[in-house]
């Protein structure tokens, strides 16, 4: 790990005593501190990185029951008549449906089965019966133009079956709390268990445009394009975003500001970044 001058050090390790998932992304962590330009970029990325939502295995359990019973006993679904469908596509693996697979057996205290439970959009379509209840899936509302995508192909698909009265629900385990209020807006009966602030725009009440201005200007110094994605596209997170969450072990959201996840510099170098993004 490259050094640091002691007033940096001792910022950095008290970012890391007191944030206990960054402990494995030390260097990382440095490499980003390193490439801050100035001492506001520098602590702008530390509060930033303190405030992330982070949420690992054990809460995933907790939030299974929360899921479980808000569907039983809220929504009144049972067994007999309702589905949850991932709406992941036939040729793709992605987060939501292993996170699908860990809180299905939360049902189980239900009487829920695993055929309750459908892997992919396409399945989950042609299986599901007139008259019963599908619960569409995502892991993670960003911008929401993803799950409304697959929300409008879900219920054309069911016109052109012949099943006009299918009951289309959405489930989450997290959002962003602006989409959130949106899709409810747009009548989309939808349940997510955590909402999520925008890390500047929701946080800073005086002088966000300023704080804006400093995360673009750390953006600077990434390359524009990476294989077929650019820049542009997610700047402050995808559609602006501005995200400050992940699932642990799971691949990153593009919701997130890039500066921890974008993996190449200006000059073109590759960056050891904070997180993952497989694309």
């Amino acid at each position: 790990m490259e050094k640091l001058p002691e007033k940096e050090f001792n910022e950095i390790f008290s970012l890391i005593s007191n944030v206990p998932w960054l402990q494995s992304k030390a260097t990382s962590l440095v490499f980003l501190y390193n490439n801050c330009e100035n001492e506001e970029q520098r602590k702008l990325v530390i509060d930033l990185l303190r405030r992330f939502r982070v949420v690992d295995s054990r809460e995933i359990d907790r939030i299974g029951e929360m899921i479980a019973d808000k569907l039983c006993k809220e929504w009144n679904l049972n067994a007999g008549n309702s589905y949850i469908i991932s709406v992941s596509d036939e040729t793709k693996i992605d987060g939501g449906q292993g996170l699908l697979q860990q809180i299905k057996n939360k049902f189980a205290k239900y009487e829920w089965s695993n055929e309750n439970f459908i892997s992919t959009i396409g399945q989950g379509v042609h299986l599901v019966k007139d008259g019963e209840v599908a619960v569409l899936f995502d892991d993670f509302i960003g911008s929401g133009e993803t799950i409304m995508r697959k929300y409008h192909w879900f219920k054309n698909k069911l016109t052109i079956l012949n099943k006009p009265n299918v009951i289309v629900k959405v489930l989450s385990i997290a959002a962003m709390e602006q989409t959130y209020f949106e899709l409810i807006t747009r009548n989309v009966v939808l349940y997510s268990s955590i909402l999520i602030l925008r890390g500047i725009s929701d946080f800073y009440q005086t002088d966000t445009n300023h704080y804006l201005q400093c995360m673009l200007d750390i953006e600077k110094g990434l390359e524009e394009k990476n294989k077929k994605m650019s820049l542009t596209s997610y700047s402050l997170g995808y559609k602006k975003s501005e995200s400050l969450f992940w699932f642990e072990g799971n691949n990153i959201s593009d919701n997130v500001f890039p500066i921890f996840w974008w993996p190449f510099k200006k000059d073109k170098s590759k960056i050891n970044t904070i997180f993952q993004r497989m694309s």
